[in-house]
């Protein structure tokens, strides 16, 4: 997460110092979001120690790809090693190893709920390091070893990992409640992630430099706080979520973020644009956990993580035209545009979903399931 974070602030300014403009940033982003969707459609398929030996190929090959970002200027190296890394724009991990990490935490937590809680708090703070990190840099490409860090990490702890085989002739899914309602949340998914996917990390960052002409020094520091107030905020999700149920606390607290989010695209100035942000970071992630809860509570175990799989994917690729789209307006002056749209996009999702799941929530959820608290 640290790695992920200071990735994401720092390759879109990187990029631009290498005389790339706006098109290019936003092609990068593409190309990042696209190796992600083709390792979370590899994992999805996997079971098993196959499974397990596709993570650590895969945790290697981030690592070589830091190495090839920090050794190589050529633009057509870079951008190929921006795909092939499992690298994130979102400046937390939103690739296959998350597909896998949240689909293990319900079979080894008695309270998978405070495990969700807590696996996502580190996981922000961990971001907000990362993102203070990167304002000393003198020289950009350094946050590049950082990948070689968390890659021979990772490669070092999936080596270690057992998963579970999966019983021989068994479907992708065990039963067509579980297929359908996979498919329905994964559409309704898709529709948060095409809004997310023009404001991620790498995109804000380069969305604050371009619109207020701030330069790292400043963007660190804000994204640090702000991923800061995102991991503390992520917190008070536990005993909301007890209190009030999963899905009231994803849903309004994410709405209520998406609103601050459309203030961000009409703020005229920096200072006043930094402060609506943080009040959207700080309640922005709150539905995360409970998102992941509400989906182990809806999914009987056998079929989490096909459906993890799946939605995670259907969010990937729905947050894939995102970095063309910003790129697009930006280039043509239409720079508070890619941020209102996303709040407006975001604001329908949550709307929608509520519309949607208030009703029968319980009803989808499998016979013996736990409910919300």
């Amino acid at each position: 997460m640290l790695s992920s974070a200071a990735v994401s602030v720092v390759t879109p300014l990187y990029l631009e110092s290498l005389g790339l403009g706006p098109l290019y940033v936003g092609a990068a982003v593409v190309l990042m979001v696209l190796g992600n969707v083709a390792s979370n459609l590899l994992v999805a398929r996997l079971h098993g120690q196959g499974l397990r030996l596709t993570l650590m190929a895969m945790s290697a090959l981030t690592a070589a790809s830091g190495v090839a970002l920090y050794a190589s200027r050529e633009v057509a190296v870079i951008m190929a090693f921006l795909a092939l890394g499992n690298i994130s724009t979102t400046g937390t991990e939103a690739g296959p190893y998350q597909s896998v990490e949240t689909s293990v935490i319900p079979l080894v937590s008695r309270d998978p709920q405070m495990a969700y809680t807590i696996y996502n708090f580190l996981g922000y703070a961990a971001s907000s390091l990362g993102s203070l990190a990167v304002t000393p840099l003198r020289d950009l490409r350094a946050v590049y070893l950082g990948l070689v860090a968390s890659g021979l990490a990772m490669l070092a702890l999936y080596s270690r990992l057992t998963m579970p085989a999966r019983r021989p002739g068994k479907r992708y899914f065990s039963n067509e409640r579980s297929r359908s309602t996979a498919a329905l949340l994964a559409a309704m998914f898709a529709a948060d992630a095409f809004g997310g996917g023009l404001v991620s990390l790498s995109l804000l960052s380069f969305w604050f430099h371009y619109r207020y002409g701030v330069g790292l020094s400043r963007l660190g520091p804000l994204f640090s706080v702000a991923l800061a107030l995102t991991g503390v905020s992520i917190l008070a999700t536990y005993p909301l979520a007890r209190r009030y149920g999963n899905l009231n606390i994803m849903v309004f607290s994410h709405l209520a973020s998406n609103v601050f989010l459309v203030g961000v695209a009409l703020s005229p100035s920096f200072t006043l644009a930094a402060a609506t942000l943080l009040a959207r970071q700080s309640l922005s992630q709150m539905d995360v956990p409970t998102r992941q809860a509400f989906m182990s509570e809806v999914f009987p175990r056998e079929d989490l993580a096909p459906a993890n799989s799946l939605t995670n994917t259907a969010r990937l690729l729905a947050s894939l035209p995102g970095g063309a789209i910003v790129g697009a307006l930006v280039s043509v002056g239409a720079v508070q545009l890619p941020v209102l749209l996303a709040g407006m996009i975001k604001v329908g999702y949550d709307i929608s979903i509520y519309a949607k799941f208030r009703g029968p929530y319980r009803a989808l959820r499998p016979a013996g399931g736990r409910g919300p608290h």
